[in-house]
């Protein structure tokens, strides 16, 4: 073998150790993404069940998300604390809704790919829930919105009223002679 040469590199019998532990990292950073996609998924399910605000123990959705997020939290490494976790993890499977795009994906660019997302179609904040309330609750309100509104004219014409009472009783009392 010429000094030009150069010996080509044996293949190695196994790997080394860190490189092994690498790929081992690496399945199990997958695992976790799939993982995270089953967690979102369960999630959004609890949230999206109508038992779930019914139950007097979670009480309205503020609460009920305040809850989830504490599941969500345990997801995430690193939060902005102006944040939902249980928001952001919704709107991460909303935008990567399969498993497998979570398995492959890394999930810190997802995070990040979804809050730009966010921030140039809706408003900056993920509190902006919109309500969720049962058809009973609904009709109740407004039926209770209706008798308001009646009452409301009812105190109007009443109002009305004693206004032109007052108006004829102080005519009529501007119209007595003054008793000296």
């Amino acid at each position: 073998m010429s000094a030009k040469e150069k010996p080509e590199p044996k293949p190695e019998a196994t790997p080394s150790p860190y490189k092994t532990r690498l790929i081992g990292v690496d399945e199990l950073l997958r695992n976790a993404n799939a993982n995270a996609h089953r967690v979102a998924t369960e999630l959004v399910a609890v949230y999206d069940d109508p038992e779930f605000l019914a139950d007097p123990t979670v009480g309205n959705e503020e609460k009920a998300i305040a809850l989830l997020d504490d599941y969500a939290r345990r997801l995430f490494v690193i939060l902005p604390e102006e944040r939902s976790p249980f928001l952001d993890l919704r709107a991460m499977l909303a935008m990567y809704p399969k498993s497998s795009e979570w398995k492959a994906g890394n999930l810190s660019k997802m995070y990040d790919a979804m809050v730009v997302g966010q921030e140039r179609h809706d408003s900056p904040s993920t509190r902006n829930v919109k309500p969720r309330v049962k058809r009973e609750e609904y009709d109740a309100i407004v039926e209770r919105l209706q008798r308001t509104e009646k009452q409301c004219e009812q105190l109007r014409k009443e109002n009305a009223a004693l206004r032109r009472q007052i108006g004829e009783l102080q005519a009529e009392f501007a119209m007595e002679p003054v008793a000296a």
